[in-house]
């Protein structure tokens, strides 16, 4: 199955002109990736500061407001 991303904060626009994605991985490493630049890093216990690449598929779609759709334009939840 292939996936999209889609942005529910303005208008639900997909991300990169509806580009596809082979898995759920690929989304939440492009995400992380996208968002690195406005990440503000939310501190873990202790002080230190996450990662953004350690975060979860809905931890990133929660942080950008993204949501995911298969190419046919259902709504994937992801649990």
């Amino acid at each position: 199955m292939k996936y999209k991303i889609r942005d529910t904060q303005f208008g639900c626009r997909y991300f990169s002109n509806g580009e596809l994605f082979d898995s759920l991985e690929d989304i939440r490493l492009q995400l992380c990736s996208f968002h690195s630049v406005d990440w503000s890093g939310e501190e873990e216990e202790g002080g230190k500061e996450r990662d953004i690449n350690d975060l979860t598929l809905t931890e990133i779609l929660d942080y950008g407001e993204w949501s995911i759709e298969d190419e046919d334009g259902n709504e994937i939840n992801i649990i």
